[in-house]
């Protein structure tokens, strides 16, 4: 694997638990729809507007996928391409890869990159493979390794079989099929693997598939191919994977000497949850000692749900995400997901500022390299990220009093209060803190704190 310092700056790369760009930790928080790489026009999917609406309210992560599946609607299909070539009969042939389509998918990643916007590129979707009805856009009837959608022999062997676990399975009986798989993989690779804003996700959402040692197998061909791959080009490839639960996937790579992911990725299952529950989640799956991005899945389609309570539940779940030690996560914001793109980002909606406030207060922080998830530093109600000594974060819902106990702390700190709802900072108040200390936030609701140390420690008479 090439050594970290032989990346250009500007490149994701990975330093102990934290995710870091340009010499600093880099905290992703974002919408996490996209369908970017899929559609030829912005007719059906506007990726300009999707990015510079990720500008405006810094938000920085965005999440698509490299499409499998055509859809049955005749005009959305005529504005939908694959990455396989299509022949006049309407079937694929999986060895031709349109080269149309990837100068697409890299102008996508570029322009997203130009406005300050990371992507989580998810190479193997649950949903281009699961069985829907007839009729669905997505699912394995439309999908182009099914047998009835392409020429190619190689995928004989998933005539009728449970598409997600036999495309694993049969390729480790299948030399063909795994290649034509590793082929795709390096496609995508050339398209994009130089532009250092990309987090390759292997396989997401493959919730219901049991991840057993042939699945682990497959895995660690795969990444396998990707590590040579990185080899060869130079270029830094960032990997994650999405298990169905915190434990599955993680363990069972690392355990077979497998361990060539470099985050890990918190699955959360289905929104609504609690931030309570995704901070428990980020901090066990942590203990893999990597960046941890947590995934989640917003409520479904046509789910009912108050407007203002998932707003604030998507905010305490990013604030919990934080400081539990993770490095972001690309949620979806917009519920029920609109027709159209511009039916998506017209509104000022309190999501987006909630982004927004997150990653001023992030900024403000400057240096996070030495800040780890402390569990002992706060009373009840409260969760802190610390630098012993030199910088306490402090975050607590509904603003209970916070009583610090701070072993390493002695002299004079600037104290600042942050209100994530309203996205304001109060002015730096000195305070003096000899080991412990007893602080109430100035205003009601959630609250975070700021405690850094002076610059010029004084004398405890002179606070």
């Amino acid at each position: 694997m090439t050594a970290e310092n032989d990346f250009p700056l500007d490149t994701l790369y990975i330093k102990n638990t934290h995710l870091m760009y340009n010499g600093r930790p880099m905290y992703l928080f974002g919408q996490g729809y996209g369908h970017a790489s899929s559609h030829r026009s912005q007719k059906f999917f506007d990726y300009i507007q999707e990015a510079d609406w990720h500008l405006k309210y810094k938000s920085n992560f965005a999440s698509f996928y490299p499409n499998l599946t055509v859809w049955e609607d005749a005009e959305a299909e005529e504005d939908l391409f694959l990455p396989f070539m299509r022949r006049p009969d309407g079937k694929f042939d999986l060895t031709e890869f349109d080269e149309e389509y990837f100068r697409h998918l890299r102008e996508v990643c570029q322009y997203y990159k130009s406005r300050g916007v990371f992507v989580l590129l998810q190479i193997w979707k649950y949903s281009n493979f699961k069985h829907q009805e007839p009729g669905s856009a997505y699912g394995w009837t439309q999908n182009a390794y099914n047998p009835e959608r392409n020429v190619n022999a190689f995928t004989e062997c998933l005539r009728g079989k449970t598409a997600v676990l036999s495309f694993v399975k049969e390729a480790l009986k299948n030399p063909a099929l795994l290649q034509n798989q590793k082929d795709l993989i390096t496609r995508i690779l050339m398209a994009t693997s130089d532009l250092g804003n990309i987090i390759y996700e292997i396989a997401s959402e493959y919730r219901g598939v049991p991840y057993n040692y042939v699945e682990t197998d497959w895995i660690g061909e795969i990444l396998t191919h990707i590590r040579r791959y990185e080899e060869r080009s130079g270029h830094r490839i960032v990997l994650t994977n999405m298990p169905t639960t915190a434990d599955e996937f993680g363990w069972e790579i690392t355990a077979r000497g497998l361990d060539l992911l470099d985050i890990s990725c918190a699955p959360i299952a289905r929104a609504p949850t609690s931030p309570e529950e995704v901070y428990e989640v980020v901090r066990d799956v942590l203990e893999a000692e990597k960046p941890v991005i947590a995934g989640c899945i917003g409520p479904s389609q046509g789910e009912e749900h108050n407007a203002e309570d998932y707003s604030a539940l998507l905010r305490r779940i990013f604030w919990a995400i934080f400081f539990a030690g993770g490095s972001g996560a690309a949620i979806p914001i917009k519920k029920p997901r609109p027709a159209s793109v511009g039916a998506a980002y017209e509104e000022d909606d309190k999501c987006e500022r909630y982004i927004h406030n997150l990653h001023i207060f992030i900024e403000r922080l400057g240096d996070t390299s030495g800040l780890f998830p402390d569990d002992l530093v706060a009373s009840e109600g409260w969760c802190a990220l610390t630098e012993p000594g030199r910088l306490y974060v402090l975050y607590g819902q509904n603003g209970p009093e916070v009583e610090l106990n701070l072993k390493r702390a002695r002299g004079e700190f600037q104290a600042t209060w942050f209100d994530p709802v309203e996205g304001k900072f109060s002015e730096e108040e000195p305070i003096y803190i000899r080991r412990k200390a007893r602080l109430k936030p100035p205003f009601p609701g959630d609250a975070a704190l700021i405690l850094q140390k002076s610059e010029m420690p004084q004398e405890e008479n002179s606070s």
